[in-house]
């Protein structure tokens, strides 16, 4: 997968790789040192190396590891693999991989000690350590660089030292892919949320690439920008010790090129293929051609073509079918076999590429951020412009400043679609591309859903610093304004990040303002949301307040030590290993908890990115909690790690502070909104709640128990809403029919009077059974819209106060 090109003959926009390596003759001898000079640093999109770290090279290719008195990202120590690129070149893409034990990513080596080997031939480190779970298992890991290898070989040693023997201890690496995105034989690129086993993963990126295998067969389960590999389980008995081994080879932006030493490594009989790709009708050559290798059907690898047209890889013996499958060059598919041994040849043809430009402006002529869907259609592929963390192509959707540029295509026919979040109608265009032939499309982006007083906000979302994200920092600035959201939290994991700047170097200002926070990230305890915080940068992650070995009291402490006014998010409390009421065995019915929990916290992270379903299971958690009494503000945020699969503000807040400027919006403004409640949560209808025209938030003292209950919904014309749901303490008291519109703007105006028995909080959800596809979502994983608000409470007993309905006995 690559950036996009923008360019319309195919013979240009080639792919810059390493230059050609040198000879074995003149390459020189590996060297293993400590990084003392900047210059010894290795560059690239993925970089973190600093002073004081490692570095191994050889000529071809550098690895940093850093030092063990640092850490970075979800290791516990240093001692780890942070960079790997070509030693000429500054494309290092990596984000960072680090040994785990015992078959969880939280048990780690912990290393206190490093050292650096030179010999005739080969040069490495060596890190000692020991279980972080276990101190009495000894972990010894060496990266070692052979002279002319284009593979770092990892042998850690485990030893065990303590009294009892260790059964089934399983061992692996995780390897988070940074600026690559991953690929694995027989699954291709779709690896978020599955476990396969493979005998290599690999991850793509601009000029570089990576694999990762070993002689036995690997198990990985992956995210979407990591895969957790288990390598190996050993029975190691009482003063005995264990080896796994594995090998991280630098390729050159596709996963045929970083196949030769792994699969000699393997000892698999294996062969060359090479090629040449060109446009029909003597065209001439194409290059950074994405090609497809096929194995039995099903995805094996990727080849991409250089300036000149040619390809070339190593792949096991076998037929397999190359299909060219970039988003400007698609051509049939060309059959070849490949021998041990020997070197294959195979000619691909393509169409000659298309152009099509697009220029969608505001209802004033000018121009405005928005995303861009390209979607294929009558047998024409989806396009694919590169991995999901590019805003210039995720996939199939762009990510553009002033709503207007140019694409090149393989002809065909494609669906455009123009969208800026839940405010606006979406342009909804059809354009035929025809070989080697432009086609401009225009368009005016409505906005139809009035907000007035009120501003879109996503308080959870990460970018590059968060080591399981490939989202730049422009890249996630651009991605969220072309969503239509107004203020941004980033909140990278453990480091608090500087956003505003980047929105000032874009010129993004006047949509968009951002305000620092930060995910405070603990594996015993789950994930939270601290923000507005300052920006320490003397301090580790700039100051942002450490989650491991911490309690939540202790976190919530840190987090508000020199800023009292302040938000406390839970984020994601129901997912699973690092949810917080799943971590700290929450029961919401009736308030009982672990001995960690604290309940001082100000808001819950009710709907958390696409999941819709397991919204709703937390949103009963929180009407439980609000009967008792609780008070927490309900929002919902994207926790975007990425840019198509999972879009900024997809869900996001509304929250009233009477202003409509984002760039006018202070802290203190955000902070009041949300710990006064007035917020609503949405991924598509705008939704008002008004009790005897009170909105969210408020108190309304009515001792005769008779209120006024009016909602209002808006929606964009990509938004569907079916029906709207009054809930008072938790059971559905009033439902209201939404008519079928197709076009945006108001949809419902309504209400009735309630007569309530006690004391009742109020919460108004809006939602339909139909996908808000193509927008958001897909045919194969769609997504239904739910929107909700927080209570307006309601004192029917006259004592100026809302009374929990259930007895504080029962809590």
């Amino acid at each position: 997968m690559r950036p996009a090109r923008f360019l319309v003959l195919v013979t240009l926009g080639a792919c810059v790789r390493p230059p050609a390596p040198p000879s074995r003759a003149t390459l020189p001898e590996p060297r293993a040192s400590r990084i003392l000079q900047h210059s010894q640093l290795v560059g690239g999109p993925g970089a973190t190396a600093r002073l004081g770290d490692w570095r191994l090279e050889n000529g071809l290719v550098a690895f940093v590891v850093d030092d063990v008195a640092g850490h970075q990202g979800f290791a516990l120590s240093g001692g780890n693999l942070i960079d790997a690129a070509h030693a000429s070149v500054a494309d290092d893409g990596l984000g960072q991989v680090f040994a785990f034990l015992g078959g969880a990513t939280s048990r780690q080596p912990i290393y206190d000690r490093i050292e650096a080997v030179n010999a005739a031939g080969e040069a490495y480190l060596r890190v000692d350590g020991v279980d972080s779970a276990n101190g009495a298992v000894r972990v010894v890991t060496e990266y070692h660089l052979a002279r002319g290898a284009q593979a770092l070989r990892l042998v850690t040693t485990v030893s065990n030292r303590g009294p009892e023997s260790l059964v089934g201890y399983a061992v692996g690496d995780s390897v988070q892919w940074g600026h690559a995105s991953h690929f694995a034989p027989g699954s291709g690129r779709a690896l978020a949320g599955k476990v396969i086993r493979a005998p290599w993963f690999a991850g793509t990126g601009d000029h570089v690439s990576y694999a990762l295998g070993a002689r036995r067969e690997l198990e990985g389960r992956s995210g979407h920008s990591w895969t957790d590999v288990t390598e190996a389980r050993f029975d190691i008995a009482v003063g005995g010790s264990a080896i796994f081994e594995r090998w991280l080879s630098v390729g050159e932006g596709d996963v045929g090129s970083t196949l030769r030493e792994i699969l000699a490594l393997r000892a698999e009989p294996s062969g060359g293929l090479s090629g040449r790709v060109t446009a029909e009708g003597g065209g001439g050559p194409v290059g950074a051609c994405e090609i497809q290798v096929d194995s039995g059907g099903a995805p094996f690898a990727t080849i991409r073509s250089a300036a000149d047209g040619t390809f070339s890889a190593s792949l096991p013996t076998g037929a397999y079918a190359l299909r060219p499958d970039g988003a400007d060059c698609r051509g049939a598919p060309v059959q070849a076999h490949v021998s041990a041994g020997t070197d294959s040849h195979a000619g691909l043809t393509v169409a000659r590429a298309a152009l099509v430009r697009f220029e969608v402006m505001a209802e004033d002529g000018t121009g405005l951020p928005c995303r861009v869907s390209f979607l294929g259609l009558d047998g024409t592929p989806d396009p694919d412009f590169g991995p999901d963390f590019l805003a210039s192509g995720a996939g199939g959707v762009v990510a553009s400043r002033t709503c207007s540029g140019e694409k090149a295509l393989a002809p065909g026919r494609y669906r455009l679609i123009f969208s800026r979040g839940v405010e606006y109608d979406a342009v909804d265009v059809v354009t035929d591309l025809r070989a080697g032939g432009a086609s401009t499309v225009r368009g005016v982006l409505r906005r139809t859903v009035d907000s007035s007083g009120w501003l879109s906000g996503d308080f959870h979302e990460h970018a590059q610093p968060s080591f399981d994200s490939g989202v730049s920092l422009e890249d996630r600035v651009l991605a969220t304004a072309a969503e239509g959201v107004e203020v941004f939290v980033g909140t990278d994991h453990d480091t608090i990040t500087d956003y505003g700047s980047v929105i000032t170097r874009l010129g993004l200002g006047r949509w968009l303002t951002a305000f620092n926070g930060v995910e405070v990230t603990s594996r015993a305890n789950g994930h939270f949301g601290c923000f507005p915080i300052a920006r320490q940068l003397d301090k580790p992650g700039n100051g942002a307040p450490l989650g491991e070995g911490r309690t939540p009291s202790e976190i919530f402490a840190d987090c508000r030590a020199g800023a009292p006014e302040q938000i406390i998010q839970v984020n994601h409390p129901r997912a699973g290993d690092i949810g917080y009421f799943e971590q700290t065995q929450l029961d919401p019915p009736s308030g009982r908890a672990g001995h960690s929990y604290d309940s001082t916290y100000d808001a819950l992270e009710v709907f958390n990115g696409l999941l819709v379903s397991d919204a709703r299971r937390v949103l009963s958690d929180w009407f439980h909690l609000l009967d008792l009494g609780a008070t927490y503000t309900a929002t919902g945020n994207s926790d975007t790690h990425a840019i198509s699969t999972a879009p900024a503000g997809s869900p996001r807040n509304f929250f009233y502070a009477g202003v409509d400027d984002p760039a006018h919006l202070e802290p203190r403004q955000l902070v009041d909104a949300l710990k006064h409640h007035r917020n609503v949560v949405t991924n598509g209808p705008f939704l008002e709640l008004t009790v005897d025209g009170a909105r969210v938030g408020s108190l309304v003292r009515q001792r005769g128990g008779s209120v006024d209950v009016q909602v209002r919904v808006q929606a964009a014309n990509w938004v569907p809403v079916d029906e709207v749901e009054i809930f008072g303490n938790g059971i559905r008291i009033a439902t209201f029919p939404v008519p079928a519109l197709a076009t945006g703007g108001e949809r419902f105006k309504g209400g009735q009077r309630l007569r309530l028995a006690r004391d009742t909080w109020l919460v108004a959800v809006a939602s339909s059974a139909r996908p808000l596809t193509p927008v958001i979502g897909s045919d194969a994983h769609p997504v239904t819209p739910l929107a909700f608000t927080n209570p307006v409470w309601v004192d029917v007993d006259g004592d100026g106060r809302y009374s929990p309905r259930v007895p504080a006995r029962a809590r």
